[in-house]
């Protein structure tokens, strides 16, 4: 009779725990698609100019989409995983569900567990994606953009027109041919935001070219000028200097998109930033220990802080798939002042605390200030000590 009884408790239990997942799985999948869609809109200004001004085709509209969506996601589901925990436990509350498995004898770990091993378990999965596919889409994401980019250069640059779509940059060619790849008796005007600064470019003959160097995963545009000149104009000391050349690489990019959210190290596999961590660390070495210019050593270990948060972030992607399942559990069950500002109080006060902590330390690192492995692992570390002190205070009997 014994065994029996425990056996069906052992059964028991395990439906309870299936339908746990199942009624968080619902609102973790919504909720996902929400956050996604909601970091979109501030994408999608910038997308719609292009798609209606450049006759972009449906089947690149929603590989671009689908890109940026993907890119979101290490932001998004660890948000969406506060959400779902707190909304499936306030809704089990508010139907007395979880009053009855009280009934059953259920304590709050039996009932937290379900919840944690879901959340280390999106944790996991989301780490896998960042090895590999997250890296990819932000490098295909930029690709089309250039794409895109390319082709409103090859298609707007007319002979005897000024082209301005190029941030601080205007182009003037006598005559372009070849599908706007070649342009003949060129005029580059160029002026920092300022105004002090201003340079003047003639030459020949230019080609438009899309190039790809080194380890970069995105191709650039890129004008080569043959036999010209620059002038340059600095109106604060009122200096002017004047430079001949047979060659000259000229940088461009329309200013139609702003990818300023795909970083050069996002667009890199995990593996590989590892990698590029020792090699860069093994170059400071040996910088010190040559006395190296101080410049080139500078410029390292930006490189290598730069290489250090994106590892760190993704690590920390994982770990808040787990923190935000313990602080959802807290919040809906936990401290009565949390309760008074009810489920979406609480939900963008710990959002607004925990981002807020964050990008604040972030900014600290960029300065020097402190490592990136603390400052970033920090508000999920403090998130948790919270936590702790409040499901030790839990009053699951009242």
């Amino acid at each position: 009779m014994v065994v029996c009884f425990v056996m069906r408790c052992g059964v028991f239990m395990r439906v309870i725990h299936r339908y746990l997942i199942t009624s968080f799985i619902g609102p973790f999948v919504l909720g996902s698609l929400f956050f996604i869609i909601f970091l979109l809109t501030f994408q999608l200004f910038n997308l719609v100019k292009v798609i209606l001004s450049k006759d972009v085709p449906l089947s690149e509209v929603l590989a671009l989409f689908g890109h940026i969506a993907i890119s979101f996601t290490p932001l998004s589901i660890p948000i969406s995983i506060l959400f779902a925990t707190m909304f499936t436990l306030s809704k089990l509350a508010e139907d007395s569900e979880i009053v009855a498995m009280r009934s059953f004898g259920f304590s709050k770990n039996k009932i937290f567990l379900p919840f944690l091993i879901i959340g280390a378990l999106i944790g996991l999965a989301l780490y896998s994606v960042n090895l590999r596919i997250i890296p990819n889409s932000k490098t295909q994401f930029k690709n089309t953009v250039i794409k895109l980019t390319s082709k409103a250069i090859l298609r707007n640059v007319k002979s005897e027109q000024f082209y301005a779509e190029i941030p601080k940059a205007t182009i003037y060619a006598e005559k372009v041919s070849k599908r706007g790849t070649f342009l003949e008796n060129v005029f580059i005007h160029i002026k920092n935001k300022e105004g002090l600064d201003e340079r003047s470019i003639l030459a020949k003959k230019g080609v438009l070219i899309k190039t790809q160097e080194g380890n970069e995963r995105s191709p650039k545009i890129r004008l080569l000028l043959y036999d010209g000149n620059i002038a340059k104009i600095n109106r604060s000391d009122k200096n002017v200097a004047k430079v001949l050349f047979k060659e000259y690489e000229f940088p461009i990019m329309s200013s139609d998109i702003k990818i300023g959210f795909v970083t050069r190290d996002g667009m890199r596999g995990t593996t590989e930033i590892i990698e590029l961590r020792k090699s860069i660390k093994k170059q400071i070495s040996k910088s010190k220990s040559a006395q190296q210019k101080k410049v080139d050593l500078n410029g390292l270990r930006r490189r290598l802080l730069n290489l250090e948060i994106e590892y760190w972030q993704r690590i920390n992607n994982s770990i808040q798939c787990v923190v935000f399942v313990v602080l959802g559990f807290c919040l809906s069950f936990g401290h009565s002042r949390f309760k008074k500002k009810g489920f979406s109080g609480s939900l963008f006060m710990s959002i607004i605390g925990y981002y807020g902590i964050f990008f604040f330390l972030l900014s600290v690192v960029k300065k020097g200030g402190v490592p990136p492995s603390v400052a970033i692992l920090t508000p999920s570390v403090m998130v948790m000590a919270l936590c702790f002190f409040l499901m030790r205070r839990l009053d699951w009997v009242s």
